[in-house]
């Protein structure tokens, strides 16, 4: 373990088990020596996290401890300075895979590409043969893994196969300086080659009542409902990942798109079947949102795992750091028309105020303005576009309360309609009813997300 850490510039000292490391927040105060050498009370902080990942210990079994509290056995196990346990026998741990023994390797093996399981036997691939004077490894070191990430194994399996002495392919791992750290570089980045030229595998998320399937594309971040017959379609999965991806996993040169589609959709449909139901209410869309005690912000960067609901997004809205407003000259330049009641610009300033964080409000206020010709309606459509950018959604008086719901569709996103230029001939015609109904569900947090500012003569 400390051969693995060197490259990380870890402490050669620090490797036994039983260590108590710096609690974040607290002062490390160094002794009189490592004062001498420039030391100073430094604070613990923390560099990286990830909140998601879950360690299971495994305990040693059970006869270890009974041969270290055993003092009257013959061949009692010792252990060194930091606790570790020493085989006395002479003979270390059995080598195993990912999976167990070496025939559970055999096993995983036996299922690959027949170009795999050569290059896995002998260690070289027919282009690494050909690469230079004695072959390059490397080259076929490589081609194995982008076989491997292809073939769905994990990225622990893997690395676990090319440092596994029992296949003449680890031997070119285990002679770099740190054989462990080199083989998750390799695998780092044959995902994301294998990305880059054949598309992200999409996820199954599960089926839902109506028996379609759902699944997350993870290139365009959306969530995509097919039936069966669709999903076993070459044409639904070539609007997926590349042909790429299908042909290196389901190929099949006797048909014309090269791969198997109704194998490569059913084992999706069997994937969804395991993950469980979905709900599609469960699924949200860009915007400011709520969760608990947590405030959620997707709005194009990744959301962290494990929330309750599943959010999607596109097409990002990105909002520049120093993107500020002066609300002081905002609020003088909405006092400046000609408002019926004084307090009402008020109320107006205080809706753009909350307008781009409207899907984490509990109640969704909305506004209606009204008046003559020639008040100053088309300029304050202006000022809520100019200020409630990029997350307002404009739309004409013409549009219908079905066109509305299309465009917000999952997001949580203000809806300015301008309606104040509609003809006579329009008004007996304009729709405002489903306008209305439109807004009373918008306005509570279990209805779907829709505000709009309408103004009318």
């Amino acid at each position: 373990m400390i051969e693995e850490f060197k490259e990380f510039g870890s402490d050669e000292a620090t490797h036994n088990i039983d260590r108590i490391l710096r609690l974040p927040g607290t002062v490390n105060y160094p002794n009189k020596k490592k004062r001498v050498k420039g030391r100073v009370p430094t604070l613990a902080y923390v560099v990286e996290a990830h909140w998601e990942r879950r360690i299971t210990p495994v305990l040693p079994p059970l006869d270890l401890f009974d041969a270290v509290s055993s003092p009257g056995k013959k061949e009692r196990a010792k252990g060194d300075a930091n606790g570790h346990a020493k085989e006395t026998s002479g003979e270390g741990p059995e080598e195993k895979g990912a999976e167990g023994g070496s025939s559970d390797w055999a096993k995983r093996i036996e299922r690959l590409p027949q170009r795999l399981k050569d290059a896995i036997a002998t260690g070289h691939t027919e282009r690494s043969k050909k690469a230079k004077k004695g072959g390059d490894r490397s080259i076929a070191v490589f081609a194995v893994t982008c076989g491997l990430v292809r073939a769905g194994w994990s990225d622990d399996d893997i690395v676990a196969l090319l440092l596994n002495p029992e296949f003449p392919m680890s031997e070119h791992c285990r002679e770099q300086s740190a054989p462990r750290g080199y083989a998750r570089k390799q695998v780092v980045a044959a995902r994301e080659q294998v990305e880059a030229t054949e598309g992200q595998t999409p996820i199954p998320l599960g089926y839902t009542k109506d028996d379609k399937f759902a699944l997350l594309d993870r290139s365009r971040n959306i969530v995509l409902m097919y039936t069966k017959k669709e999903l076993t379609s070459s044409a639904t999965l070539l609007g997926l990942p590349s042909r790429e991806y299908w042909c290196s996993r389901y190929w099949n040169p006797k048909i014309p798109t090269g791969f198997n589609s109704a194998l490569a959709g059913n084992e999706l449909i069997e994937a969804c079947q395991k993950t469980g139901p979905f709900n599609p209410a469960k699924v949200r869309g860009r915007g400011v949102w709520r969760e608990g005690d947590e405030t959620v912000i997707n709005l194009g960067l990744p959301v962290r795992e494990g929330l309750k609901y599943r959010y999607v997004c596109f097409e990002p809205l990105p909002i520049a750091d120093d993107d500020k407003v002066d609300a002081q000259r905002l609020f003088k330049l909405i006092e400046t028309f000609r408002w019926r009641n004084p307090f009402d610009a008020h109320l107006f300033f205080g809706w753009i105020a909350i307008a781009p964080i409207c899907g984490a409000l509990g109640w969704r206020p909305h506004i209606w303005v009204t008046g003559p010709r020639n008040a100053g309606k088309s300029t304050l459509i202006d000022v809520l576009e100019a200020t409630t950018s990029p997350l307002g959604l404009s739309v004409s008086g013409t549009s219908t309360e079905a066109h509305i719901r299309q465009e917000v569709d999952k997001d949580a996103r203000p809806v300015i309609l301008d309606n104040s230029k509609r003809t006579k001939t329009r008004r007996r015609s304009w729709p405002w009813r489903g306008f209305h109904r439109l807004a009373i569900r918008s306005a509570a947090a279990r209805a779907s997300v829709c505000r709009r500012v309408m103004l009318g003569s």
